[in-house]
């Protein structure tokens, strides 16, 4: 079976079947977020953080602060990691070339 997300069709499959994106709104069955400022998903620099997410919804049983955490473990996990490597590769190659020229 397919499903339509953000005007796209997937196949459904383990990962979709418990976690969606429907018009902006990520979710689970326990919980759902958005992100207080939508350009964010665009930024390719960009580390998502705790502040940058909206709860909707929390039927997970924890601290606000702590849901946020599990909702970018989930969700953001991987791309944050190589947001950061890319980050920090950018940040080699500038240091170094700033190295030479002084």
């Amino acid at each position: 079976m397919e499903t339509k997300i953000n005007n796209e069709f997937y196949f459904d499959s383990e990962w979709n079947a418990t976690h969606q994106v429907l018009d902006g709104v990520y979710g689970s069955s326990s919980y759902s977020f958005r992100f207080k400022n939508p350009a964010v998903q665009k930024w390719t620099s960009h580390i998502i953080k705790p502040s940058d997410l909206k709860v909707l919804t929390n039927e997970t049983g924890l601290s606000l602060a702590d849901a946020k955490a599990k909702m970018i473990d989930d969700w953001f996990a991987e791309d944050n990691e190589d947001t950061r490597e890319r980050n920090n590769a950018k940040a080699r190659e500038r240091r170094a070339k700033q190295k030479e020229v002084s």
